[in-house]
């Protein structure tokens, strides 16, 4: 799956297939655990987990799980026990236009006035024009409910802000719309824990690490992940470099206890070197006694 991708195809499927704010939670709650599990097919998580992540309580959790479940945005499957239950997240970037299980009822509605309109050969001009403002309305209600839900996931971020770095001010609120609409919620949230993990509780630390990743192309958790993952084996790389240590030259006479430098003085004959070692050696003897 393409993080993006999924996002905007979710997105336009709202138009044709809304959901409430707590089913449009828990989709980015499962969207951000299955990112990090790898994109598979299956995976598993705990119901208070995602009941955590998507800020809901228990019984709003079970009901927007089920909301997602039959309108086909997700499939799981319960088990017994305390097993946690089985998901599988439905792409919805293969369809570029809504199935008619997505499409509501009164837009079903809508169509089968046109045709209706359509097949009257004697319908005048004004009953023609009494079927065009609905879709005109439906889109004015659709993008009402995309901000929404803009505006529902921009909450989630700054309640986490409020709750880990403190009051959030105006100004701040409106730099994380801003990160919100250019990267997305996961990102942020993400930026944020590492700054807390660092002991940097300061907005302009979070956004210094989001600027990071968007001057380095990261758009998704997968992608700072691999960053990180790289990072850190270059620092290995690094540390297990071999250090040359310089040698010292060592004489040969020193290798060998027994064997003793030369005594010879510079412009000597060996007679006289032969005398000097015999003064030594007597001096040395004299020195021991």
């Amino acid at each position: 799956m393409n993080y993006i991708k999924e996002i905007n195809a979710f997105y336009n499927h709202l138009e044709f297939n809304p959901l409430s704010n707590a089913a449009v939670l828990l989709w980015h709650a499962l969207m951000q655990i299955n990112n990090k599990a790898g994109w598979r097919k299956e995976f598993t998580v705990a119901a208070n987990v995602l009941a955590v992540k998507a800020q809901l309580k228990d019984s709003t959790f079970k009901r927007a799980r089920e909301e997602l479940r039959e309108k086909g945005y997700i499939h799981f499957q319960s088990r017994g026990g305390n097993q946690s239950a089985i998901y599988q997240m439905i792409s919805l970037t293969f369809t570029t236009e809504p199935n008619s299980h997505y499409i509501s009822n009164e837009i079903q509605e809508n169509n089968i006035s046109k045709h209706k309109a359509n097949d009257k050969v004697n319908s005048n001009m004004d009953d023609r024009m009494n079927h065009k403002p609905a879709p005109l309305t439906k889109q004015e209600n659709v993008e009402t409910k995309k901000d929404d839900i803009i505006k529902t996931t921009n909450n989630v971020v700054a309640s986490f802000y409020e709750e880990n770095f403190g009051k959030i001010t105006p100004y701040v609120k409106k730099e994380i719309t801003s990160w919100v609409e250019n990267l997305n919620e996961a990102l942020i949230l993400e930026a944020m824990k590492q700054a807390l993990e660092r002991n940097h509780i300061k907005w302009n630390y979070v956004k210094a690490i989001l600027q990071t990743w968007k001057d380095k192309g990261l758009t998704s958790l997968a992608d700072v992940e691999a960053d990180m993952k790289a990072f850190k084996q270059k620092q290995r790389t690094l540390h297990q470099k071999p250090m040359h240590v310089k040698q010292e030259v060592i004489p040969d006479w020193h290798k060998s206890p027994n064997q003793q430098p030369s005594r010879k003085l510079p412009g000597a004959t060996d007679d006289q070197s032969s005398t000097v070692d015999l003064l030594t050696d007597y001096l040395d003897r004299k020195r021991a006694l």
